[in-house]
């Protein structure tokens, strides 16, 4: 491959990635803005844990500590979102 073909290629898994990343958010915040009772705990339970922990260290390990927000929001979203995608591209299937 050439430099510039590589490049290409580097581009758009950046591009994919992002846009990826942006849709499940989008999905998230969808799902949170339609069930107010697991918004709330999501809410009270990032209040606690972020509360309790250096501001400079927030990361992944910190999501560990917030299984409601990992397992209702991000599991969740993702569960409905690649149902959707089946269901609309059932070649997928």
């Amino acid at each position: 491959m050439s430099h510039s073909q590589i490049r290409d290629e580097i581009a758009n898994f950046i591009f994919a990635a992002f846009e990826t990343t942006a849709n499940m958010l989008s999905w998230t915040v969808l799902c949170l803005a339609q069930h107010a009772d697991v918004q709330d705990a999501c809410a009270k339970e990032a209040y606690h844990v972020l509360k309790s922990c250096d501001q400079q260290t927030v990361g992944t390990d910190t999501l560990r500590l917030m299984p409601q927000l990992e397992a209702a929001c991000m599991g969740q979203s993702m569960l409905i979102v690649i149902s959707i995608v089946c269901m609309c591209s059932p070649d997928l299937m």
